[in-house]
């Protein structure tokens, strides 16, 4: 099974950008390896880079989930995007696709 998932793996291909931050952040210490204030320290400069965002329309409606309570849900769809898309959640940090 090990040989199997190394193969998937070995086939994976980033992105110019996701690959030069992969190469950037691969020698120790990593996050995980640094006390917390300086491990997020470092994630803040990661992700304090200017970022080219496509215009969307946003709507947030609150769902709810029946035993688990009531969940604020966000859409993201392109702008006036009038037909059948794929739409986004954020919940709780993660990314969710639907259809």
């Amino acid at each position: 099974m090990l040989d199997q998932e190394m193969t998937q793996l070995e086939r994976v291909t980033l992105e110019p950008a996701a690959a030069a931050l992969a190469t950037a952040t691969d020698p120790h210490p990593r996050i995980y390896e640094l006390p917390p204030v300086k491990g997020r320290a470092i994630l803040d400069q990661l992700q304090d880079s200017p970022v080219t965002k496509a215009n969307v329309d946003i709507a947030d409606q609150l769902m709810d989930t029946g035993q688990w309570g009531t969940i604020n849900v966000r859409f993201v769809r392109p702008r006036r995007q009038l037909c059948s898309i794929t739409s986004h959640l954020l919940y709780s940090r993660c990314w969710v696709g639907l259809r």
